[in-house]
C-alpha cells in the first residue's frame, strides 16, 4: 500500500474541501500481489468517493489484516504462491459520508458505462424533493464515464479478491478483500 500516492489524494480532498483520513494497520504482513493493480484499485475507489462526497464531508481509507472472513471463498493457490490461511485476508475500505446510493442502484454500479441517474443519488446536503420523497442534488456535472468501478471489480477479481458496496444513512462503503498469500521458494 506504500505505492499509493497519499499526497495526491490529500491535495484532491483539500481542493474540494473534503476531509481525508487514512488508516493503515502497522502489523500488516507482506501481501504478494501486483502493486500497480493495488494502487489502481485504491485510486479508482478514492477518486469515485472524492467525486461524490460533498464539501466538509469525510472520506476514509483503511487497510487492515483480518482472519476468518465470511465473504471470501477459499481460492486455489497459484503455482508459486501458498495461502497463509484460507481465512487470512487484507481488507481495504473506502468510505465517504454525505451521499447514499439507493439499494436498487448498488447492483448496477459495477456494470460498464453505468452511472447512477442524478436524481437517484441521495445526499444529505441536497434539497428535499416532495414528489419523490428523497433528497437530491444534480451530479450531472460530475465527470466520469461509468468505467471506474467496472475496472475496480475486474482488477479485484483478477487478483482473486472480492468487492462489495454498502450504503445507508448517508455513508457509502466499498470493501475490497484480498486473500493473503506468501511467496514460496521452489528448490
Amino acid at each position: 500500500m506504500a505505492t499509493c500516492n497519499y499526497s495526491r489524494f490529500s491535495r484532491n480532498c483539500s481542493t474540494q474541501k473534503q476531509v481525508l483520513e487514512v488508516s493503515v494497520a502497522n502489523d500488516l504482513p507482506a501481501l504478494v500481489s501486483d502493486a500497480n493493480i493495488l494502487e489502481r484499485i485504491v485510486s479508482e475507489l478514492f477518486l469515485n468517493a472524492c467525486r461524490y462526497t460533498p464539501s466538509n464531508e469525510r472520506i476514509t481509507v483503511t487497510v487492515h489484516f483480518y482472519q476468518n472472513s465470511k465473504s471470501l471463498k477459499p481460492q486455489e493457490p497459484q503455482s508459486n504462491l501458498s495461502s497463509l490461511s484460507s481465512s487470512s485476508y487484507f481488507q481495504i475500505r473506502v468510505n465517504n459520508s454525505g451521499v447514499e446510493i439507493p439499494l436498487a442502484e448498488q447492483t448496477k454500479i459495477f456494470e460498464p458505462f453505468y452511472r447512477i441517474p442524478p436524481k437517484k443519488i441521495i445526499d444529505k446536503l441536497s434539497v428535499f424533493d416532495q414528489t419523490e420523497q428523497i433528497c437530491w442534488r444534480d451530479y450531472s456535472q460530475s465527470s466520469g464515464t461509468g468505467l471506474g468501478l467496472t475496472l475496480v471489480k475486474k482488477l479485484v477479481q483478477y487478483i482473486q479478491g472480492t468487492i462489495e458496496v454498502t450504503s445507508s444513512q448517508n455513508l457509502t462503503t466499498f470493501t475490497v478483500e484480498l486473500p493473503l498469500v506468501l511467496s514460496v521458494d521452489k528448490k
